[in-house]
């Protein structure tokens, strides 16, 4: 420990103090003025966050994939390097989706429940809806469709609640 302290240096960090945390399970944010956290309690966050988005970024691997885990974590590395990668800020789930994308998951999955299709876990991206949609043989052109019109009429006001 004494040896990491002694490497230990100063960098210029420039955030916005005052940030909005997703509270998940309580579907809400708690406001956090990053000027009141210690230097500890900064270093714990980015230890923690680090751990936590390299270790998502691996999520689709199979256990004891070892290659293909350090693969995808580095490449997330690689990634918030780079600065291609967008703060979360105060979402409900890991990431900002699409709302097509959204939509169409919701399509999907509920005509697989519909089909009495057993629960097949999380569909995090487009590459793994399109392959549900392969497996079962849905038609992605007109589920997309749905889908547009869906985000579309949202954005216009126009909801229509099939009953």
């Amino acid at each position: 420990m004494a040896e990491a302290e002694a490497k230990k240096k100063n960098i210029n960090l420039t955030v916005n103090p005052s940030i909005e945390v997703a509270i998940t399970k309580a579907k809400k944010t708690l406001e956090v003025n990053l000027e009141n956290i210690p230097q500890k309690g900064l270093e714990y966050i980015i230890q923690y966050g680090l751990k936590q988005c390299l270790n998502d970024a691996h999520s689709q691997v199979k256990a004891g994939d070892t290659d293909n885990a350090m693969k995808a974590a580095k490449a997330k590395l690689a990634k918030i390097i780079a600065g291609t990668v967008e703060p979360g800020g105060a979402t409900f789930g890991t990431t900002k989706l699409d709302p097509t994308f959204k939509e169409a998951r919701t399509i999907v999955l509920g005509a697989l429940a519909k089909a009495g299709v057993k629960p097949i876990g999380k569909i995090p991206d487009e590459a793994t809806l399109a392959k549900v949609m392969a497996k079962y043989k849905i038609p992605v052109a007109k589920v997309m469709a749905k889908a547009k019109k869906i985000v579309k009429d949202r954005a216009d006001g126009e909801i229509t609640v099939e009953v």
